[in-house]
């Protein structure tokens, strides 16, 4: 099993462009603190951050997709989530924690290797 991949110029265009996809996606997703509300941000942000999650796991898949397409190893696909928790943690918010608003049970999220599992 070979210890190293040789990128070829194409591939490393899509690697850059995934990132810049997924930049794109959490800078909408994730807004500054003095940014102005939306009338969704302002109804519920707990049931924003799972539709918000939701729509990065399906990024995290399309992305693993694309990669397959163009023979991109899955470990040098970017990762959705940890881009999405890199921008809370420079805006203070931390990691995103859901919170069942019936039991006071916090569930905390993440995306390993393109699944998501519930962390009690």
């Amino acid at each position: 099993m070979p210890t190293t991949f040789l990128f070829n110029q194409t591939q490393l265009q899509v690697i850059k462009a995934m990132q810049d996809r997924i930049d794109c996606v959490v800078e909408k997703i994730e807004l500054p603190p003095d940014s102005e509300p939306t009338p969704a941000i302002v109804q519920g942000n707990w049931s924003g951050d799972w539709i918000n999650w939701n729509h990065c796991y399906q990024l995290q898949q399309k992305l693993y997709a694309d990669a397959h397409d163009h023979r991109i190893p899955q470990w040098a696909v970017p990762n959705v989530n940890t881009t999405w928790n890199a921008r809370r943690n420079r805006l203070g918010r931390g990691p995103l924690q859901f919170v069942d608003q019936e039991s006071d049970n916090t569930i905390g999220i993440t995306l390993a290797s393109g699944v998501g599992a519930n962390n009690s």
